[in-house]
């Protein structure tokens, strides 16, 4: 295995982005986010939110 440490982000986001259960969403400049996760049991809601220029990175947990 590579050192990560030594590795820039971009590299890890590029080599991320090219595996399965993966899934990516680029927000541009100017562009806002919001990510919410809600339980279907009226459980809290818990969310983030940023601006652009960002990467969302959506990886299945398996």
């Amino acid at each position: 295995m590579a050192d990560l440490r030594q590795a820039t982000l971009s590299e890890l986001i590029l080599e991320l982005q090219n595996r399965d259960g993966i899934r990516s969403m680029e927000i541009k400049k100017n562009e806002v986010h919001k990510v919410q996760a809600a339980g279907c049991d009226d459980s809290r809601s818990r969310y983030i939110k940023g601006e652009g220029p960002a990467i969302i990175l959506e990886v299945k947990k398996s």
